[in-house]
C-alpha cells in the first residue's frame, strides 16, 4: 500500500493593479483576473496492489475562498471548499495487457456556487478555474505493452534502452 500527497500552498500571490499598487489574490475570487488562487489545494492518493490486481482512491481538495460582493452594499460571502473522490481498479494478469476501470467524482458533487462565475468565463454560478461541473463519469482503458521483460531484472522492472544503466546495457547484450 502506498499513500501520496501532492499539494500546493500559496503564502503570497500579489497582482499589480492599473494604478501601480499590488493586491493579494490568495483566497480571493475575482472575475477580472485569472481565477481563484486557493491558499491550499491537494491531491491525496492511496494505492493498493495485490498480485495482478490494483486499486486507487484519490481525494481532490481545494480550500474555500472569499467571493466577490453579491449585492450593492458589498455583503461578503465564502465559497465552500471543494472536494471530490475518484476510484480506479486495474488488472494486469494477462501477459502485456492491463485493464483499467475507474470513476471520477464518485459522489457526483456539484461545484460550489460563486458570484465569480460568469464575470470572466461564459458560465454562471460556478468558477471553471476552481471546480469541474461535469460531475461523475466512468472510464476504462486497455493497455498493451510492447516492452520486453528483461531477464534477471524481476517481473516489474523493464528494459528501457541501452542508456538506462550499465546493468541494462549488459542485460540488453545478453538478450541478443
Amino acid at each position: 500500500m502506498t499513500a501520496r500527497l501532492y499539494g500546493t500552498y500559496y503564502n503570497k500571490y500579489d497582482v499589480q493593479n492599473t494604478d501601480g499598487t499590488y493586491s493579494n489574490q490568495v483566497d480571493v475570487g475575482s472575475g477580472i483576473n485569472q481565477g481563484v488562487i486557493p491558499r491550499w489545494k491537494h491531491i491525496a492518493t492511496l494505492d493498493y496492489d495485490y498480485g495482478p490486481w490494483g486499486a486507487t482512491v484519490v481525494q481532490n481538495w481545494q480550500k474555500s475562498y472569499h467571493d466577490t460582493a453579491s449585492n450593492a452594499i458589498g455583503d461578503e460571502r465564502t465559497v465552500g471548499a471543494y472536494e471530490t473522490f475518484d476510484l480506479q481498479g486495474s488488472y494486469s494478469g494477462i501477459k502485456h495487457l492491463k485493464f483499467t476501470l475507474g470513476v471520477k467524482d464518485v459522489f457526483d458533487k456539484d461545484p460550489p456556487y460563486t458570484n465569480v462565475g460568469g464575470q470572466a468565463q461564459f458560465q454562471t454560478g460556478y468558477d471553471a478555474t476552481y471546480a469541474d461541473p461535469r460531475g461523475r463519469f466512468n472510464y476504462g482503458s486497455l493497455t498493451y505493452s510492447f516492452l520486453k521483460v528483461a531477464r534477471g531484472l524481476g517481473p516489474r522492472k523493464r528494459f528501457r534502452g541501452p542508456f538506462s544503466s550499465t546493468r541494462g546495457l549488459q542485460v540488453a547484450r545478453s538478450l541478443r
